[in-house]
């Protein structure tokens, strides 16, 4: 029987704004907190999140807690100040126990001595491939994965009934609506870019172009020796991108904020997003379906970077680590948690048993599925050097410049930066 509690309460009520990205089943899976007492008393646990966790992990951490006899805080912080924060705040003792992280963060925390392992043991095989996969550097795993994401084309149905087979139909179809004044010269296909350009968004279509940015050793693991900016297949994707900017299909003017608007109010037929913009699509109205993003007739599989939300263990909590990896363990790694945080924050859990409930929705599924197309972010330091020149490249490609000695230029500086690294 499904046991009632102030988390149920507040996960449900959460979930009737994501009723779009919710499978509807709300069947009972797994004991709560107080199922599993670890022999934990006294203490606190601190955990830092941003402002969409905290709300549903406050009340999911106040009941493990008072179930196991301690204390739990969560301090609500802006996502774009949490690594920096703990970066100082951590080494001098003040900072949490826990922080709520994407996991690209990995290899700049671990070489800065601020995270310490988290050893999935048997539970490994509980979660999804690239949960596992994600939290892995050098060879030794960090943190509790709980939520896995990745964009792809999110697609109005009404005026894309069937998914785009090519970038070649994509585009022939986004220039009639042009034409036919259905949709506006520029945003014939929703890519969000912006003064800065977004490498994050262009990634699918940088690799169905032929880019890569790092290459692999024999063991799966990213080698940033082998640099793919500047590359053919870079210069390759980056032509690509000038010809869509040529058919007025994308601009480099675009922002999130314009593709949203364009795409709720229908007049933009696909956009190349996350799930966090699915709840506002169907409040605006609008038949969703989620397809892959098309790769181009004679171009590579589009990829998605598969991005990883964790729990990431302080090297700094020594007094309570203890009842820190017991909720890691305890908790977060069951249903009942990953099933609350799915129903405040849609994104697809990384417990398999969780995923396996959501993707009965279509529009989750679809997600899913394309992903299985994508690669892990990158949680190497090295990766710091690549997203601000290849989100340059890409305004640059889109403003007129060559792409040739664009992707060239900006592989060098990406290779000069990584060199820097030592």
């Amino acid at each position: 029987m499904r046991r009632t509690t102030k988390v149920g309460a507040a996960a449900a009520s959460l979930a009737l704004l994501l009723a779009a990205c919710s499978s509807g089943d709300d069947t009972a899976t797994t004991d709560t907190a107080s199922s599993s007492a670890p022999a934990v008393t006294g203490g606190e646990l601190v955990i830092w999140a941003d402002e969409t966790r905290t709300p549903v992990l406050q009340p999911l951490c106040e009941e493990w807690a008072t179930a196991n006899g301690v204390t739990c805080t969560v301090v609500q912080k802006d996502y774009a100040k949490v690594k920096d924060d703990f970066k100082t705040q951590g080494p001098a003792g003040k900072g949490p126990d826990l922080i709520v992280y994407a996991h690209d963060a990995i290899g700049d925390l671990v070489q800065s001595g601020l995270i310490t392992e988290v050893d999935l043991g048997a539970k490994a095989s509980e979660f999804a491939e690239v949960a596992v996969k994600a939290m892995n550097f050098e060879g030794k795993s960090y943190g509790m994965p709980y939520a896995v994401e990745n964009i792809a084309l999110l697609t109005n149905k009404e005026l894309s009934p069937e998914c785009p087979a090519t970038m070649e139909d994509l585009t022939a179809a986004a220039e009639a609506m042009i034409a036919d004044k259905k949709s506006s010269k520029g945003l014939g296909l929703g890519m969000q870019v912006g003064t800065a350009g977004d490498a994050y968004h262009w990634h699918p279509l940088y690799t169905a172009g032929g880019g890569y940015i790092f290459g692999t050793n024999p063991d799966g693991s990213y080698n940033p020796q082998d640099m793919g900016v500047g590359g053919e297949g870079s210069i390759a994707a980056a032509e690509k991108l000038a010809a869509l900017e040529e058919a007025g299909v994308v601009s480099a003017s675009q922002t999130q904020d314009i593709a949203k608007e364009a795409f709720n109010t229908g007049k933009l037929a696909w956009w190349i997003t996350g799930p966090w913009n699915v709840t506002p699509a169907v409040e605006a109205g609008i038949d969703l379906q989620v397809c892959p993003v098309p790769t181009w007739a004679d171009g590579q599989t589009s990829s998605p970077m598969v991005g990883v939300q964790a729990m990431l263990l302080s090297a700094f909590s020594t007094e309570n680590k203890v009842i820190a990896q017991t909720f890691l363990n305890e908790y977060v790694a069951t249903e009942a948690f990953q099933d609350a945080m799915y129903a405040a924050d849609p994104r697809p859990p990384a417990l398999t048993a969780s995923l396996d409930k959501v993707t009965s929705n279509p529009i989750v599924a679809g997600f899913v599925e394309y992903g299985k197309q994508g690669i892990p972010q990158p949680n190497i330091v090295e990766m710091a050097a690549v997203w601000a020149e290849l989100g340059l490249a890409e305004v640059d490609v889109l403003n007129g410049k060559d792409p040739a000695d664009t992707m060239t230029t900006r592989g060098e500086n990406i290779t000069t930066q990584i060199e820097s690294l030592g």
